[in-house]
Parts: C-alpha cells; sequence; structure tokens
C-alpha cells in the first residue's frame, strides 16, 4: 500500500523495477469516492 505520491515514487525506482525484471506495474485506487483518503496499491508482476 501506498500513499498519494505513489506515481512519483514508482518514477524514483525505475532502476530497481527494471532490476528486478517487474512487468505490469500499476496503482490501484481503492476507496475513491467512498472515503477521504483512498488506498492506493502498487502492483507488479515478474515473469
Amino acid at each position: 500500500m501506498k500513499g498519494a505520491r505513489v506515481d512519483e515514487e514508482i518514477t524514483a525506482a525505475q532502476k530497481v523495477i527494471r532490476k528486478f525484471g517487474l512487468q505490469n506495474v500499476t496503482v490501484e485506487i481503492l476507496g475513491e469516492g467512498i472515503v477521504p483518503d483512498p488506498t492506493r496499491v502498487f502492483r507488479a508482476t515478474r515473469p
């Protein structure tokens, strides 16, 4: 789970993402429009 700056964190972590071969990097926002501070979930797959 990540905070509101998750997109910036992903950008800063590009070298590590490539190093570990992560693919399909996405962020899911859960609870948007339902709770005041939605939860962000970082997801990636590794072949």
